[in-house]
């Protein structure tokens, strides 16, 4: 990733936490922790989907990287399936407590989400041995079961 699509990327995640916070009347009222959990899982997916668009659109007319094979799978993603799984088990089977949200709250939820998602994008999980890498190229993984 260059310095100019980093800094692309920090620009549009000020932004769309500024739209969460102007947005934020709209979400704004009382929220329980199962939403909150979904909705920053789902956000953290979308911002990986797009990013991973991006990716393939710009390569576009590159020749291809020679694929690896690998027992792992992205941090980015799998926290946000992790989210989205305990979100919907927290909300569906009623552990959960309600949240009075304002517009800042919206906004702080969302970005540090999408902070959190920048900073652990190039990370993956290997299972053996059991450990966090950093592998920018992960894109060109073939995951091994």
């Amino acid at each position: 990733m260059t310095q100019t699509e980093r800094t692309v990327e920090l620009t549009l995640i000020a932004m769309c936490t500024g739209l969460t916070w102007l947005a934020g009347d709209l979400l704004a009222g009382v929220s329980d922790t199962g939403r909150v959990a979904l909705t920053c899982a789902g956000v953290l997916l979308a911002q990986s989907l797009i990013r991973d668009f991006w990716f393939v659109w710009s390569k576009r007319g590159h020749k291809p990287t020679q694929a690896k094979h690998a027992r792992c799978m992205c941090v980015e993603s799998t926290l946000g399936m992790l989210g989205i799984v305990v979100g919907a088990v927290v909300l569906l089977a009623g552990f959960t407590t309600s949240l009075q949200t304002s517009a800042l709250f919206w906004a702080t939820a969302v970005g540090l989400t999408l902070v959190l998602g920048y900073f652990i994008k190039d990370y993956v999980l290997t299972w053996f041995p059991v450990r966090f890498k950093k592998d920018p190229d992960h894109m060109n993984i073939i995951v091994k079961w």
